[in-house]
């Protein structure tokens, strides 16, 4: 009884949240990722700007929800996965396409946790060409390695049309010479529709335009609330896992399921398992870049029984790439592009990117106590050789007891005045520990510090009789080889990035063939008014578009291209 009523409560909660149009549905928003290019030759870098809204008729994004970006090839192999956070409703970034990468159909794939509610079909996804830099015969876009059956739409034709542009530029000219430099200027908000944000970009025309998902067009996903599975990640990222019957892969109930981050500072989380053996942890960002190990608290159980990280990167749908083979003015375009960034390695003008105002966050780590008890540090004294003795002496409030079934440490409890009847809970290198037979061996050259906490802990609904921290010199205690245990790390948060410019000499003898001339990703309402943009065309001759797109205010995406020539 007690959990239902927490589930419609949680339901309540997420509709007021969302911004959900039906009493009994959840809005699980839309994403849209806009792309600097559709073509591209390994070893560059797709420059993106993702974002997140509630749809048309619900524009308002959850603030700073999580994103996730997933490039993946006709195989369904992983090239790259991207965690972002978004700000406003929007995030930009880049992907490093590696150098071996082969020729082929690539699709991008963008969602968020709340989507997954929806299933895969509400995610946002987009085709994209990749060629390997010396793969001149192209075979893998011939007609023969790709079908015309998924669902899509060119990315031109998913966005509004309106008789009277809502994103005019001003000062632009058709035709400009090499080497010119090109300015024209943004309008402000009244006469740009009220754009949530803009991003800017201009390239050289492509002749070929990868498919994107219909979703993205007009339709809005919803999903019961008696249904939801899956939070908005608004305060840091949530994973999920399964814990079951090793031998008949059932889940297993109401099971205390502990999280602990490798460090030279004891943290620990906790949570139980559902009646399907799911369990839950919201991660802060203290939990970036670490290695972090789930297990189980009750040793009995853990021997029976294993943990599966959930990986929200593994997808159902498959990846079908749309084409219909390549004419021969793609291929002409392809080939060209690979001799132009061959060029550009030798001279070493490949476009770099770099970060843009990376965001300080202040990470609090879930310390299970603050204030030990005694502290001590082995290698200031004569050198012990083993736990057993160091505990003898130098820690007063700790004995090793050897049993029948082996040795304990117990530490004294400084209320009673006298020691627990239990083993102390043990920590190495941040890690909760069952046993203590890697600690026992150890003496004062491998030991940093011990902690000792003299006083019974509760923490939630746990209870500890003492706690005994221990922090190794090169934190390889904290190795954990139980098949109950899982060993993991998150995806890291990637960081805003924009396009490095270089910024060469019109006399220069240097070569400059660049195909991507600007790259703006998020040009603020604010910053919008009469924003004045300058660049400099390249060598490199032929037509560029001049694209302007954004989402608007209330939710509908919105494009403008402006044609030039450079001579």
């Amino acid at each position: 009884m007690t959990r239902t009523i927490a589930r419609y409560l949680l339901a309540a909660l997420l509709m007021a949240a969302t911004g959900v149009l039906h009493a009994a549905e959840m809005n699980c928003g839309r994403v849209v990722v806009f792309t600097d290019r559709d073509i591209y030759i390994a070893g560059e870098q797709v420059m993106f700007t993702l974002h997140i809204t509630g749809g048309i008729g619900s524009p308002n994004a959850m603030s700073g929800e999580l994103a996730y970006l997933l490039l993946r090839d006709s195989r369904q192999g992983q090239v790259a996965k991207v965690c972002m956070k978004t700000t406003g409703g929007m995030t930009y970034g880049s992907i490093s396409l590696p150098d071996t990468l082969a020729t082929g159909y690539y699709q991008l794939v963008a969602f968020t946790n709340r989507m997954r509610n929806c299933g895969e079909e509400c995610y946002f996804t987009k085709e994209l060409i990749i060629a390997n830099l010396f793969d001149k015969e192209l075979t893998a876009l011939s007609p023969g390695n790709s079908v015309n059956e998924k669902a899509g739409v060119p990315e031109q034709l998913m966005f509004q049309s309106t008789a009277e542009s809502l994103l005019n530029i001003n000062g632009l000219k058709a035709t400009y010479a090499r080497g010119e430099e090109i300015s024209f200027s943004v309008p402000g908000n009244s006469e740009s529709g009220n754009m949530a944000a803009l991003t800017v970009s201009v390239a050289e025309e492509e002749p070929w335009h990868g498919k994107t998902s219909a979703y993205s067009n007009s339709q809005n996903c919803f999903t019961p609330l008696t249904e939801v599975e899956y939070l908005p990640e608004t305060r840091g990222q949530i994973i999920r896992g399964k814990v079951t019957d090793r031998a008949t892969g059932v889940g297993v109930r109401n099971c205390c399921v502990l999280l602990s981050a490798k460090d030279t500072a004891v943290n620990l989380q906790y949570a139980y398992t559902g009646s399907n053996g799911i369990f839950c942890f919201r991660l802060s960002d203290y939990y970036q870049q670490k290695d972090l190990v789930i297990q189980l608290l009750d040793t009995v159980l853990a021997q029976k029984s294993e943990i599966e990280i959930e990986d929200r990167f593994v997808l159902r749908n498959t990846y079908v790439p749309s084409g219909e083979g390549l004419s021969s003015v793609v291929v002409e375009y392809i080939r060209k592009s690979q001799d132009i960034v061959k060029v550009q390695r030798i001279y070493g003008q490949l476009p770099k990117v770099q970060a843009a105002g990376q965001e300080t966050v202040n990470a609090i780590r879930p310390a299970l106590y603050y204030k030990h008890d005694q502290q001590v540090f082995p290698g200031a004294y004569e050198p012990l050789g083993n736990f057993s003795e160091i505990a003898k002496e130098l820690l007063p409030t700790v004995r090793a007891r050897k049993t029948a079934s082996g040795t304990i440490l117990e530490v004294i409890d400084k209320a009673q005045q006298g020691f627990f009847s239990q083993s102390a809970a043990l920590f190495i290198d941040g890690i909760y520990r069952h046993d203590n037979h890697r600690l026992l061996p150890m003496g004062s050259a491998m030991i940093r510090s011990i902690e000792v906490v003299n006083s019974q802990r509760v923490y939630g609904t746990l209870t500890f009789p003492g706690i005994l921290a221990v922090v190794t010199q090169d934190s390889t205690g904290a190795t954990v080889t139980d098949r109950s245990s899982v060993v993991f790390r998150t995806e890291t948060y990637s960081g805003n990035t924009v396009l490095q410019h270089q910024h060469l000499p019109v006399n220069t003898t240097l070569p400059d063939f660049r195909q991507l001339l600007l790259w703006q990703p998020a040009i603020q309402p604010d910053q919008a008014g009469n924003k004045q943009i300058k660049f400099r065309a390249s060598q490199h001759t032929g037509t560029f578009i001049i694209s302007i797109r954004a989402i608007g205010a209330g939710g509908e995406i919105t494009r403008e291209d402006y044609r030039i020539t450079i001579r």
